[in-house]
Order: structure tokens, then C-alpha cells, then sequence
């Protein structure tokens, strides 16, 4: 997993103060379309800050930072939109919530919002805590039952609501990366690990390829970065110049889906101006249906090769290389680079919502310059056996 943290509260990373609801919603897609171009496939977008909402919530307050006044309904779901334009770009998108902190004398409440924030609803569950940076800050007891409780309901309004992928809790304290990283390695009892990189401090910057590196070395399954407005500044020296699969959750459920149904790939023709430089396949496929879902939530991931320079199709899949994207759709516009292949093949599987990827169906085209006609093959899907 390749992950952001999309900070809302201040509107650190997003929204920028001063935009119209429009405005808000267009940076939001934005934000999510850069970083699926820069490789990213997973968002973790921060739905709770200070015990208010990026959502309309029958529990919490809307949050200041969408309309400058908190409680505000913006007239438009933020949670919704970032879970469509995530889910669209075969990204995952993470519901994140600072749980137990909910700002300072300074944050901004409002008294006469509906519902009303906690600090007023439930003022015997909050506690003043010091801390370093010589301010008071405001956190809920969470050794008090009744605040767990109110912050399960809160979590679980979003999971019946929302198409979200995993929930995300927040823990403020860091220590030594690598230090960090093997202990957590050597107690994840079976379970995945996931790195968080302080990608906005400026020491680390300089270290994140190699941080990156050592994520990968030691076998732990991905990284996130703190936070999105500082990693797009970065240089990762070509640690995501090809993208990547979200790592299967096998104890969820592990059986593989269908592949995918009536793949077909034919090259886009393009204007009369861009035909001499005219590489682009235009494919198209149909969801299978599993059991007596006719439209289950798949995700698809196109894989491309040079027609005849493989004898294995596991080996295709299995080489990184060769994934082209992955999408939540059910087309998608290939931009071949130039090489000396006319002719290729693409694979495209299917993946769960917990990553399990199924076997590929498999189409062929060829590419040919713009004083020639086109051959087009087209699949009729069919399904190979992969060695997993």
C-alpha cells in the first residue's frame, strides 16, 4: 500500500479557505486525481478532526473549515465525494478519525449548532491535558465506558452510511523509524504493517526514498505519508514509476472472483492531427456477477505485455512491470509508450474489496502508424488458471 493522510482540520491540506462549495468539491477530485497519477493508491481522508464532521451527521457538528463557521451545513457531502473519486481510480479510501482530541479553548464550537458538540452535550467526559507545546488541549476520557461507546456510534454511522474502505484511528506519538517499524514487524501477529512516513518534516525528506527502501526490505506491506500537501513536493526518485497492487486480506475472505467478462481492446483512433503519434487502446469490459450480486464492488487491474514475449501468464502477472493500472471502472484508455512492439496483449483481473485477485481474461491488439489499418482481436473472455 502506497497511502496519504488528506488533513482537513485547519484545512492543512484541504480546504482552502475562501472557496465556494464547487470550488471545495473540484480541489477535493483534484487532490485524489494527483495523487493516483503520482502512485498513491490509498487515501486516508480525515472525516472526524475535532469531534465534528466532513459529512452530514445526525451525531456531530459540521466542521468550521468547509463553510468558516462551525455547524454550517456546506451543502455538499465531502465523505461521499472523496469515496466515489478513491473508489472510481481503484483507490482505497480510509475514513480517518481523530478519536479522543477535540481541539482547544480556541477551536472552533458553536453552542447553537444542531447536533451540538460533545464538549457541551457531555462537558463531565472531557479532560484538560499539557501538553509539550505549551498548550491546553482537550481530549475525551477514553477510560470512561460511556465515551467508547459514543465513539463506536460514531464510527459505525459512517460504515452503515458510507462504502468506505478500512476505518482509521489517529495515535500522535513517533519514535525511531527503524526501531519502530522491526517491533511492529515482529509482533503483527499475521497481520499487515503499514509505515507511517513524516513526509512534512524536513529531516526525513531527504531519507524518504531510502525509508521507503527499508519498508519493502523488511517486508512489511506499505507506508503512508503525513501528509498530502508535503509529498507532492518530494522526489522519491522513481519509487513509484510503477504502480501497485494493494496487498490481498486474506483472513477476510480469500475466495479469488471471476474474471472479468466481454474484454475487449481496440486502438483509439485519435484526431487526423494526432495520428502519427497515436498509441492509445481504448478497453472495455462487463463485472461478472458473483453468487446473486449483479453488480458486486470489484476493482480491475489492466496488465500489458508485448504480444508473444512471455510463455507463462502467472509470470505476467506476477511482474510488476507489467501492471498498467488498476481501476474502478470498467474501461480504460492505455497511453503505450514508444517501443519497438506493434503488437500486445492485455490481461485484466478482477480484485475484491479485500484484494483478492482473481484469474485474467485476455484481449490483443495491434498498434499500428497512421498510414496503416488497424487489427484489432477481440477477447471472448476466457479464464486462465494462475499459480498464486
Amino acid at each position: 500500500m502506497r497511502a496519504i493522510w488528506l488533513t482537513t482540520v485547519f484545512g492543512l491540506d484541504w480546504p482552502a479557505t475562501g472557496q465556494t462549495a464547487s470550488q471545495q468539491e473540484s480541489s477535493l477530485r483534484e487532490i485524489i486525481r494527483q495523487a493516483d497519477e503520482h502512485g498513491i493508491n490509498a487515501v486516508f481522508f480525515q472525516a472526524v478532526s475535532r469531534s465534528d464532521a466532513f459529512y452530514p451527521s445526525e451525531r456531530l457538528p459540521w466542521a468550521p473549515w468547509l463553510t468558516g463557521s462551525a455547524g454550517e451545513d456546506p451543502g455538499w457531502d465531502p465523505l461521499q465525494v472523496a469515496v466515489e473519486e478513491a473508489h472510481k481510480r481503484g483507490m482505497e479510501l480510509h475514513a480517518w478519525f481523530n478519536v479522543f482530541s477535540i481541539g482547544n479553548e480556541a477551536t472552533d464550537i458553536s453552542e447553537s449548532a444542531e447536533p451540538l458538540h460533545v464538549r457541551f452535550t457531555h462537558p463531565e467526559w472531557v479532560d484538560t491535558v499539557f501538553v509539550d507545546d505549551g498548550a491546553d488541549r482537550y481530549w475525551l476520557n477514553p477510560g470512561r465506558p460511556e465515551t467508547r461507546e459514543w465513539v463506536i456510534e460514531n464510527i459505525l454511522e459512517i460504515v452503515e452510511k458510507y462504502d468506505v474502505d478500512p476505518i482509521q484511528d489517529h495515535t500522535h506519538e513517533s519514535m525511531d523509524f527503524a526501531w519502530m517499524l522491526n517491533d511492529w514487524m515482529v509482533h503483527r501477529e499475521g497481520r499487515h504493517v503499514y509505515a507511517g512516513l513524516g513526509t512534512y518534516i524536513e529531516e526525513v525528506q531527504d531519507e524518504l526514498p531510502r525509508q521507503i527502501d527499508t519498508t519493502r526490505a523488511i517486508g512489511a506491506q506499505g507506508h503512508a505519508h503525513f501528509r498530502q500537501a508535503f509529498l507532492r513536493e518530494q522526489d522519491l526518485d522513481g519509487r513509484y514509476d510503477t504502480p501497485a497492487l494493494v496487498p490481498p486480506i486474506p483472513w477476510i475472505g480469500d475466495e479469488p472472483p471471476p474474471a472479468p467478462v466481454e474484454l475487449a481492446a481496440e486502438r483509439d483512433q485519435g484526431s487526423e492531427e494526432q495520428a502519427s503519434a497515436h498509441r492509445k487502446v481504448h478497453l472495455t469490459w462487463d463485472k461478472p456477477a458473483i453468487g446473486r450480486d449483479p453488480d458486486p464492488f470489484l476493482r480491475f487491474a489492466i496488465y500489458r505485455v508485448p504480444h508473444g514475449s512471455y510463455s507463462d501468464i502467472s509470470g505476467v502477472i506476477s511482474d510488476p512491470r507489467n501492471l498498467v493500472y488498476v481501476t474502478g471502472q470498467t474501461e480504460y484508455l492505455d497511453h503505450i509508450p514508444s517501443s519497438g512492439h506493434e503488437e500486445f496483449d492485455y490481461l485484466v483481473t478482477s480484485l475484491t474489496r479485500n484484494h483478492i485477485e482473481g484469474d485474467p481474461a485476455m484481449a490483443s491488439v495491434t498498434v499500428t502508424s497512421a498510414d496503416e489499418e488497424p487489427e484489432v482481436v477481440q477477447e471472448i473472455s476466457r479464464k486462465m488458471t494462475l499459480v498464486h
